[in-house]
């Protein structure tokens, strides 16, 4: 069997379950699903469920795993994630929560840990991290960073932070290197260093501080 269900002029037209590399089951229009459907591999797994428009996931619906934890729900454009959105881990913790555009992460979101932990809440262009947004570290979710991405890395302004949430750098960024101005701290909150950096290294002018404050 390739098909079961209902018929018109000759094309699967209303209630029924196709049978081929992917099991579609639902409601049928001029051959395509159309509406509410089921989306199931050959072994009978549901991969999809939710809503579609001539064949292609579009509006709400849920991704699955093969085990059966979900592994999207939210919305599809012309089969493809777009809009509101939540992507899950295998274990069935969030891994993302948030905007998507055309497939990709796009606009604002936040990116979890496996622990469950928050891995980078901002913004997103493309499917990078893109524009304004904040890191943590994985063990106890302090910030690890605050401040600009572009295309994935820390660029523009931004403030580091060590494991204790403590500032231990501020200033300038490019290619997620401390690169231009930039201030130094030491753990007690006093400046160790202030001036120009180039790849990461002090290059250029700048002043050192001694850990009690003095030049």
């Amino acid at each position: 069997i390739t098909y079961e269900g209902e018929f018109e002029n000759g094309k699967l037209h209303g209630e029924g379950m196709f049978f081929g590399k992917k099991w579609l089951q639902g409601e049928f229009d001029k051959g395509e699903l159309h509406g509410e459907g089921y989306e199931y591999d050959q072994n009978g797994n549901k991969r999809y469920e939710g809503e579609f428009e001539h064949g292609k996931r579009h509006g709400k619906g849920i991704e699955y795993y093969k085990s059966g934890n979900k592994r999207y729900e939210g919305e599809f454009e012309h089969g493809k994630r777009h809009g509101k959105g939540i992507e899950y881990y295998k274990s069935g913790n969030k891994r993302y929560e948030g905007d998507y555009e055309n497939g990709k992460l796009h606009g604002k979101g936040i990116e979890y840990y496996k622990n469950g932990n928050k891995r980078y809440e901002g913004d997103y262009a493309n499917g990078e991290r893109h524009g304004k947004g904040i890191e943590y570290y994985y063990e106890n979710g302090n910030k690890c960073y605050e401040g600009d991405y572009v295309h994935g890395d820390w660029y523009g302004k931004g403030i580091m932070y060590d494991e204790n949430g403590n500032k231990c750098y501020e200033g300038d960024y490019a290619d997620g290197e401390r690169h231009g101005k930039g201030i130094k701290y030491y753990k007690n909150g006093n400046k160790e260093y202030e001036g120009d950096y180039v790849h990461d290294d002090w290059h250029g002018k700048g002043i050192f501080y001694y850990e009690n404050g003095n030049k």
